[in-house]
């Protein structure tokens, strides 16, 4: 168990209380203003990838399979936007709870580490908590759906907090990955106690691509 840096925590609660609620009216609004949003948010984890690659060999074969994976996932975010709005502003919300389920969980109670050659701080516990607040999240946003059949209610909840929970760390260990191949802390410093913007959306890049790919095939 590892203590909570007060002063970060702070730093990173004032920064997300400035841009969350902006990001989401921006996705809520959609059209141009989620459009302006998305190509900003594209040519800063471009240029983030473009500065961490350039202590990784080979250089271009890991800008270009970087990049492309970049460009997948942000793709892929803007094609759930605009195919209905209340899809991107859950995947969100429910991608922020899975990072403070983990965060808290992670710092609170420690435990055996989960990929400690990849990300020292990750453990069992935290992805517990990536699971398990989306979890809460998930129930209260499908019960208007599901609510006559419970069955039906708590196994979509279940299935989608496995799946944000599951593909947003595993999103994590990958730019974390990058990152420890680069020999840089965080990928950037464009969001006050958070890093880099790909420090920040690295679990949602990964969760859009999959529920992506869900939602097509579904609609196949």
């Amino acid at each position: 168990m590892s203590a909570i840096n007060r002063k970060t925590l702070l730093i990173r609660f004032l920064t997300a209380l400035i841009l969350g609620p902006a990001c989401l009216y921006l996705v809520y609004m959609g059209g141009a203003l989620f459009t302006a949003l998305v190509v900003v948010c594209y040519v800063i984890v471009l240029y983030e990838t473009f500065q961490l690659t350039k202590n990784i060999r080979p250089r271009f074969l890991s800008l270009f399979l970087l990049g492309l994976y970049c460009t997948l996932c942000v793709g892929a975010f803007y094609w759930l936007g605009a195919f209905n709005t209340m899809m991107g502003l859950a995947l969100i919300i429910l991608v922020a709870a899975s990072d403070v389920g983990a965060y808290f969980t992670g710092k609170k109670i420690g435990g055996p580490k989960l990929l400690p050659a990849v990300s020292p701080n990750k453990t069992w516990a935290g992805l517990g908590g990536a699971i398990g607040l989306p979890l809460l999240f998930a129930l209260a946003w499908l019960w208007p759906f599901y609510g006559e059949s419970l069955s039906i209610w708590a196994l979509n909840s279940v299935c989608l907090a496995l799946m944000v929970g599951l593909s947003g760390q595993a999103g994590d260990f990958l730019i974390s990955f990058i990152k420890r191949k680069a020999n840089a802390k965080d990928a950037g410093a464009i969001l006050p106690g958070h890093g880099g913007l790909l420090d920040r959306v690295d679990g949602l890049m990964l969760t859009s691509l999959v529920a992506s790919i869900y939602v097509w095939v579904a609609m196949a």
